[in-house]
Formats: C-alpha cells, structure tokens, sequence
C-alpha cells in the first residue's frame, strides 16, 4: 500500500510539475500577469486606430484599474476610437465576464481606459 500510495504521489509531482511548466510559459497572456501590451487586430486602413462599440455604459478610468479617477462615461452603443493595443491591468468581473485587459479609447474628447471584454468592434 505504501509503495501505491508513493508512485502515486510521484505521478502527481510530475504532472504538477509539467502544469507548472505551461503555466509558466503561458504566464505573458493570464489576467494576473503584469502589464504589458498585447495587439488587438484592427480594422481601420491607417493600421493605428480602430473604433469599438460600448456593450455596457463604461466609466472611462485614468488608468486601467477599477479604481482610478473616472474621467467620464462611455455610453452604451455608441462608438469611441481606440488604439489598436489593449494593456493589462485590474482584474474585472463585468459584462457577464471576467478578464483584465483594459482598452485605451477616446469618447468626445475624454481619452482613458475602459474594460476591454465590455467593447466589441463597431461595425
């Protein structure tokens, strides 16, 4: 029993350990990670901007963290301009989501930072 229950806990450590091993390489892309700039694929011809489409009304923050300065609003269904990146930041449950990229738009002239899983391409 005892030799079952230790080639047990060896197969378990070696799992583990190869679960580690591809978490740790998939760590750049988790919602923990630390901020960095992921691209967002555009469809603007200028390659730089794009716009998105609110699905929720957004309080646009200073930076991407739930509790920073809100700068304004972006109302549900209209259409700000974004750049063609999103940054990690505060994890976020919202919009029926979890996630922690964080999208840097321009809404009439209030530039910040919205969550990115509440905007989609507006068409």
């Amino acid at each position: 029993m005892r030799n079952k229950l230790a080639s047990a806990l060896s197969a378990v450590v070696l799992v583990g350990g190869t679960l580690a091993a591809g978490v740790g390489s998939a760590s750049a892309v988790t919602p923990h990670a630390p901020s960095t700039a992921l691209q967002v694929p555009t469809a603007s011809a200028s390659g730089c901007y794009e716009h998105l489409k609110a699905k929720e009304s957004l309080k646009i923050r200073k930076s991407p963290k739930l509790k920073a300065t809100a700068l304004g609003v972006f109302p549900k269904g209209k259409t700000a301009t974004a750049k063609c990146q999103v940054e990690m930041g505060d994890y976020y449950h919202l919009c029926n989501d979890e996630d922690a990229r964080w999208s840097y738009i321009n809404y009439q002239g209030v530039k910040g930072w919205v969550p990115w899983i509440c905007t989609k391409p507006a068409n």
